[in-house]
């Protein structure tokens, strides 16, 4: 559960990776996705409508595709993962050139082997699920994979037009899938995208952007990228497609490939590095979605399989709106200024809080108690006996007090990261466990932990604006575009390190119950709280 400051550093400097299926012209248009200033607590996001209650199903970590009805509230917290396998294994595969078209002079790279692993595995997974689930052979690449860089002379075909790619072609694309021609070509020069994130991050990272890439080669084969559909539906099946992939390797079911907990969140993290600009409309051409869109589409796939991804197309998972909601809101960026002054984020909070938690309590038979936020600067002396818990989570709740005391420097520094629903994370997810106290719930350790979360979804949820300009009715603020990846954020480096530490609450397991909760609202947080 520790927080680690180098995954702040990664997430908050993380270059912008702009892989999707390139459009079928003489050049390639980069996507509108980049690295996210702060953004959040006055203005708005919204679901939009989900009929079929599709991608609502409650997270849970299944042995087999999950049979449970989509849309079907939770009733128990989620079980833990199956046990992986005790020993790692080590990168063993064929040679990159036996996998990609190298050209004619490919400096050798640290990332090849497993890279070529990867795509290898990717290719015969789906070689051997395609049948399965459409009813039909799977048709291999007609084109290939090629790797660019500047060295290369040999050609890279086009994505339409009359001309080969150039190295620059795809270095401003970073990776892509072009229907025409039948071909996924990345770029492989030492200052590119894949060498800089694998040289950050790890090679798997580029793994599971590869296996988006064969997403949208399966999409092609069915006919998806030929219907009219926004482009955010099949980027989101695409997601879905790599957290299905991403399972499989975790399970150790990819011969000759490590994939531990660390490359299941670096997965995330991947998504957060391509999510859309705040004020973008997702369902825009060339949308892809925000980081909490993109990693629920990436966690329906890891929790439920291939199956689960089929249909997103016709029933696509359900998006938040990223527009601002008004003028003020674009000006600020979607950010209170941090501090307890009114109007500042803490005190925002505070009232907000206050206001929204006893009337939910009220409805359901209990008494919520006058809780306050205690801005903390000495954590010492003032941690109501539980220095480690306030270190690490940055805010907690204090029972004999009724007090959230919030760390304040630790908080800034993930406000000026991040933004500042960083902070309405962390003090959202405390006043829950102030909310579970109340109701005298029976949940502990890691249940209660993600629990938090899911509360803290539905309380966020109910923040959002019905539509834009209008204020959500019990609130005192407004969610802006951007403040649920914000809470995702600040999910992904104070959550426990891996999936097996049981906790607190990891950090994928913490975003599936934050989207639980923002998806199905209260009902679904309380019927394990009041079992």
């Amino acid at each position: 559960m520790a927080r680690r400051t180098p995954l702040v550093l990664l997430l908050a400097s993380a270059s912008a990776l702009t892989a999707c299926a390139a459009t079928p012209t003489a050049s390639f248009t980069a996507s509108p996705i980049a690295a996210q200033a702060p953004s959040t607590t006055t203005a708005t996001a919204t679901a939009t409508s989900d009929p079929d209650g599709a991608g609502t199903t409650p997270p849970v970590v299944p042995t087999a595709p999950s049979a449970t009805a989509p849309g079907a509230p939770s009733t128990t917290l989620a079980a833990g993962p199956p046990a992986l396998p005790t020993t790692t294994q080590p990168v063993s595969g064929p040679p990159i050139e036996q996998v990609v078209d190298v050209g004619n002079a490919k400096p050798e790279r640290f990332y090849d082997d497993y890279l070529s692993t990867a795509l290898n595995d990717i290719q015969t997974w789906w070689a051997e699920q395609y049948p399965e689930l459409f009813g039909d052979a799977f048709v291999p690449l007609e084109g290939g994979i090629f790797a660019a860089y500047p060295e290369r002379t040999t050609a890279i075909p086009g994505c339409g037009g009359s001309g080969d790619s150039t190295y620059q072609d795809v270095s401003d694309a970073g990776a892509f899938y072009c229907p025409i021609g039948d071909f996924i070509a990345y770029d492989d020069g030492e200052d590119g995208v894949v060498y800089q994130l694998s040289e950050t991050y790890g090679p798997s990272i580029v793994a599971v952007v590869m296996a988006h890439e064969f997403g949208h080669a399966i999409q092609q084969r069915l006919g998806t990228l030929d219907r009219d559909v926004p482009t955010v539906y099949t980027e989101q099946q695409a997601d879905c497609f790599s957290g299905a992939w991403a399972r499989r390797a975790w399970n150790g079911q990819a011969p000759g490939l490590p994939f531990t907990d660390s490359d299941v969140e670096l997965g995330l993290i991947a998504l957060v590095t391509v999510r859309d600009p705040i004020g973008y409309d997702v369902l825009e051409p060339g949308g892809h979605g925000s980081a909490f869109d993109r990693i629920g589409a990436f966690q329906e796939g890891f929790y439920y399989d291939l199956e689960s991804c089929a249909d997103l197309i016709d029933h696509p998972l359900p998006l938040q709106r990223n527009e601002f909601n008004n003028e003020s809101d674009a000006a600020n960026n979607g950010n209170a200024v941090f501090g307890d002054q009114p109007g500042q984020v803490i005190d925002l909070l505070n009232e907000d809080l206050r206001t929204y938690w006893p009337a939910q309590l009220a409805a359901s038979g209990a008494t919520m108690p006058e809780l306050k936020i205690t801005p903390v600067t000495d954590p010492t002396v003032n941690n109501c006996g539980d220095p480690v818990g306030l270190a690490e989570s940055l805010a907690i709740f204090c029972a004999s007090s009724n007090e959230i005391l919030f760390d304040v420097a630790g908080g800034r520094e993930l406000y000026d990261d991040f933004g500042d629903f960083a902070v309405g994370y962390l003090i959202g997810r405390a006043w829950a466990e102030g909310v579970q106290t109340a109701f005298g719930s029976p949940l502990q350790g890691e249940s209660r932990g993600l629990a938090s979360d899911c509360l803290t979804g539905a309380w966020i949820a109910s923040a959002i604006a019905p539509e834009p300009g209008v204020s959500p009715p019990n609130h005192v603020l407004t969610i802006s575009p951007g403040d649920l990846d914000e809470a995702v954020q600040t999910a992904l480096v104070i959550g426990d390190p891996g999936l097996h530490d049981d906790i607190d609450g990891s950090a994928f397991e913490r975003v599936a119950y934050l989207r639980l909760g923002v998806l199905n609202g209260l009902p679904a947080c309380l019927a394990p709280i009041q079992a």
